[in-house]
């Protein structure tokens, strides 16, 4: 319904895209969190973030990037290891497994694109997709930083 889709926007739950499907998770110990979700962190616990970008190959993802608090710490593509490119079997354009330690409250976002048009069925439209954000409260005692511009 309409009132659910808002829903899910207010609530961050989302992921605009073009046409990429964005996976994207974090981990700590025995929690789990999704895109809108607010996963708490001891302080010397690692953070685990699982990625994978799903596309058809009509639709060519070329770039992935991971950011924290807006700033890009890791970004991907067909050079890299791990490289951007599809396993047809699956639709698969990306999966990455990695840790990170985060020492105070922050978010994270993947973006991920292509850099051709979609022509002839969408000329001058690329393919593109954004989560909303995974938040981290390190310490358990409420999360308390800058959030993401609207």
């Amino acid at each position: 319904t309409a009132e659910a889709v808002a829903q899910a926007v207010v609530e961050l739950k989302t992921i605009p895209s073009t046409g990429p499907f964005i996976d994207f998770r974090a981990s700590s110990a025995q929690v789990q969190a999704a895109v809108g979700d607010t996963l708490q962190l001891a302080a010397a616990d690692a953070l685990t973030l699982d990625i994978a970008v799903y596309a058809p190959d009509w639709l060519p993802i070329t770039h992935v990037e991971l950011l924290r608090a807006g700033e890009v710490i890791e970004q991907w593509d067909a050079t890299t290891v791990p490289s951007v490119s599809l396993d047809p079997s699956r639709a698969l354009w990306f999966e990455h497994h990695m840790t990170v330690q985060s020492d105070a409250d922050t978010w994270y976002v993947v973006q991920v694109r292509g850099d051709g048009d979609l022509a002839p069925i969408y000329p001058d439209v690329w393919p593109w997709a954004l989560t909303a954000p995974i938040f981290v409260d390190v310490g358990g005692d409420g999360y308390d930083a800058a959030p993401p511009r609207r």
